[in-house]
C-alpha cells in the first residue's frame, strides 16, 4: 500500500495496545481500523473532486486497491497526509472511546 505503510501499521498497533491481544483479534480489529481510516481519508479527498472525477472514482472496482490509491494520489498529491490526519483522528477517537471497534454495545 502507498497510502498506508508499515510504520503507520505498527503506530496503529502501538498506540492501541492491539499486541497483547491473540493475532486473531489483533488482525480483526487493525482491518477494521485501517477499513475506517480510508475512508474517512477517500471522503476527504472526493469532496474535492468535480462530478467527472467522481464518475472515473466510481468505476474503479471496489476490490482493485493500487488503482484506487493511484487514482487518489493522481487526483490529490497530499493524499498520503491527508491518510495520516486521518490515522491521528481515528487513532484519537478510538482512545477517547468516540469508537467502539468490537463487537460488544456498551
Amino acid at each position: 500500500m502507498k497510502l498506508i505503510d508499515d510504520k503507520m501499521i505498527e503506530d496503529i498497533i502501538d498506540s492501541l495496545g492491539l499486541r497483547f491481544l491473540s493475532v486473531e483479534k489483533r488482525n480483526e480489529i487493525l482491518t477494521m481500523t485501517l477499513e475506517l481510516i480510508s475512508k474517512r481519508a477517500s471522503i476527504r479527498i472526493i469532496e474535492s473532486l468535480n462530478d467527472v472525477e467522481v464518475g472515473e472514482f466510481s468505476n474503479i472496482p471496489k476490490n482493485e486497491f493500487e488503482k484506487i490509491e493511484d487514482f487518489l494520489i493522481l487526483k490529490n498529491p497530499n493524499a498520503k497526509t491527508i491518510f495520516e490526519e486521518e490515522l491521528a483522528k481515528t487513532k484519537n477517537d478510538i482512545l477517547s472511546s468516540k469508537i467502539n471497534l468490537s463487537n460488544n454495545e456498551q
